[in-house]
């Protein structure tokens, strides 16, 4: 079980694992190290020795134990598993041949095939017990599309003990690198060498509605690059050749705005786009995983990814004398903002609008202009530009989200009770029921099952405002009854 080197989030099975009433503990099931050696090959090439143990100390952890897995990109990164031994609880030593690997399309490829070119290499171990320890030692290879481009955290596991994380990286004079870290991690430069090392890091315990465990857990960063504006403006790079307002796209931003201008255009851009663009991730080269589609092509297939979404809206808006760049954030329960470049930091491309101060994302279908969901609200985010820089999304306030709602039950003299219902919704409380009533049949069925689990039963209706038109808060109306209740 390799420790994590891009993003550890607090499992699934952590956080339902939760009893209220009942303190946690962290687990202790596999115990973890890894030692990392890394060397710079050409200006563009970087060499990765790795060698991970797990000491299986549970009978849990057996079962989490059960084979290795590592996915990567074959166009930019070659991996080789140099050896995978097992020495077992009575002390026998297990060598996997290495024609035990099995490699074949990643998760991601299969489930989204033709967007991005990844594999994944396993293999399957033999049952393990507790007091088994597994060694695995693998080199990898990646060749780098440019300068900016490498960046390696590390970061303990959140689900089980880590033992030591070692890393040495040797210095080349073709090769600049920057670094970072937390406090628990301990560094040392030398003239040819730069080590890190963490000793002894327990796992996270968890707690309800906890942020990621990538906020708590300490870290240690590798970047080519010395600071966001840096990173942000060679990620602007990439935009730039497509970031183009062409003929096709300004008959579009006429056709959708009309004589609109200002707030009033982007509104009507924004709904038009969320409603006619499908979301379908698409990989059609080798730097695809930062470079958007042109805008024309998105509009003739009617589909691109959230880097598409943010191109192809930004464009639109300029079509109409809206200033908008291209930003990245990371949309998840994670909020750190670390000191220098990382791939910890951003996983979603949205939109910024200058003028406004305002950051859409238009790949939430659910959301109204400017709302932004928990999980992207205060959240760090780059602006992409020549004049790049790190800021953060709008704040959500308890004024500008919630609900309004205004309910009546009558109970009649034979035990029947009736009631109805009335309910605003607000700000980002919107996204929440448009998600909702777009997955259920109807609203009679909705009202019917919630009413089913409760101890009188009974039938209902429920209507609601067109969910599509996510500029207007959401109504949504109820009536119900419930026979005999005394």
């Amino acid at each position: 079980m390799p420790i994590n080197k891009t993003v550890l989030f607090t499992s699934l099975s952590m956080l339902t694992s939760l009893s209220f009433g009942q303190s946690q503990q962290a687990a202790r099931n596999v115990l973890l190290s890894e030692s990392l050696i890394v060397t710079p090959i050409t200006p563009k090439k970087v060499k990765m020795l790795d060698h991970s143990q797990s000491k299986i100390l549970t009978e849990i952890g057996a079962e989490q134990e059960t084979g290795y897995a590592e996915s990567y990109f074959p166009d930019s990164e070659k991996l080789d598993i140099l050896s995978i031994t097992i020495q077992t609880a009575s002390g026998k030593t297990i060598s996997l041949p290495k024609s035990a690997v099995i490699t074949k399309l990643s998760a991601a490829s299969q489930e989204a095939p033709g967007f991005t070119n990844s594999v994944t290499a396993s293999v399957q171990y033999p049952k393990l017990s507790p007091g088994a320890q597994v060694d695995v030692k693998t080199q990898t290879i990646e060749t780098l599309k440019s300068k900016s481009d490498f960046t390696l955290p590390l970061m303990p596991s959140g689900s089980n003990p880590t033992k030591k994380i070692f890393l040495q990286f040797n210095y080349k004079p073709f090769f600049k690198v920057y670094w970072a870290k937390s406090k628990k991690f301990i560094a040392n430069q030398g003239s040819t060498q730069l080590t890190a090392t963490l000793n002894n890091q327990s796992a996270i315990v968890p707690e309800v509605s906890m942020v990621s465990a990538t906020d708590i857990l300490p870290y240690f960063l590798l970047s080519s690059t010395k600071n966001w504006h840096d990173f942000g403006v060679a990620t602007w790079q990439r935009y730039k050749p497509v970031y183009k307002v062409t003929p096709m796209v300004q008959k579009l931003a006429d056709k959708i705005a009309g004589n609109s201008k200002g707030l009033d255009a982007a509104k009507k851009l924004y709904q038009w786009e969320i409603n006619n663009i499908h979301y379908v991730a698409i990989y059609l080269n080798e730097s695809a995983n930062m470079t958007p589609n042109p805008p024309d092509l998105i509009i003739k297939r009617g589909y691109g990814d959230c880097k598409d979404y943010s191109t192809l809206l930004g464009t639109l808006m300029m079509a109409k004398g809206i200033k908008a760049q291209p930003s990245m954030v990371n949309w998840s329960n994670a909020f750190r903002k670390y000191p220098i470049p990382t791939g910890l930091q951003f996983n979603h491309a949205i939109l910024y609008l200058n003028d406004y101060k305002l950051f859409l994302n238009p790949t939430d279908i659910h959301s109204g202009f400017g709302q932004l969901d928990s999980a992207l609200t205060h959240s760090p985010a780059i602006i992409n530009s020549d004049n790049a820089r790190m800021t953060y999304t709008q704040a959500g306030t308890p004024a500008s989200n919630g609900l309004e709602s205004k309910n009546s039950i009558t109970l009649d003299a034979k035990g029947n009770l009736t009631g109805v219902g009335n309910t605003h919704y607000i700000g980002n409380y919107n996204t929440i029921i448009r998600s909702t009533v777009q997955s259920v049949t109807s609203g009679d069925q909705l009202v019917d099952n919630v009413l089913a689990n409760t101890f009188y039963g009974g039938r209902g209706t429920m209507t609601w405002s067109d969910p599509k038109n996510v500029l207007k808060d959401m109504i949504v109306k109820t009536s119900w009854q419930a026979k005999k209740c005394n």
